[in-house]
């Protein structure tokens, strides 16, 4: 798309909209070699959303697991967003990867320290 369009799609935004996977995938294999040292490619239970599962959604809820989408999709649905309305500009693009990826962490940091952020709260 970004090649049949050149010039008029930043290649920024398309990147922004596929971040999460993206994100996710690169947390995960940078935590499992650098921080547990064992393969990038194993499998653990430490992603965002097991997190989210453990730390913000109480035992006792009804359908436990179907309750954690709504609170992914504050991590799913803004960048896609964001990016179809700047998807012309790098600069801004690029901004919000930096951002996305300053939130993911500390989000991140934050459901591993069991300190579960506001806006995560607001669902329950």
């Amino acid at each position: 798309m970004v090649h049949h369009h050149k010039g008029l799609i930043s290649p920024y935004s398309v990147l922004l909209m596929a971040i999460y996977p993206i994100t996710e995938m690169g947390f995960s294999m940078y935590r499992r070699k650098f921080i547990h040292r064992t393969s990038g490619m194993q499998p653990d239970n430490m992603h965002l959303h097991q997190l989210i599962y453990h730390q913000c959604v109480p035992e006792d809820v009804k359908n436990r697991n179907a309750r954690v989408m709504p609170l992914m999709l504050f991590f799913m649905i803004p960048p896609v967003v964001l990016s179809v309305i700047f998807y012309q500009s790098t600069v801004i693009n690029l901004s919000l990867l930096v951002l996305y990826i300053i939130f993911y962490s500390i989000t991140y940091v934050k459901l591993t320290r069991f300190m579960v952020p506001k806006f995560l709260k607001i669902m329950l």
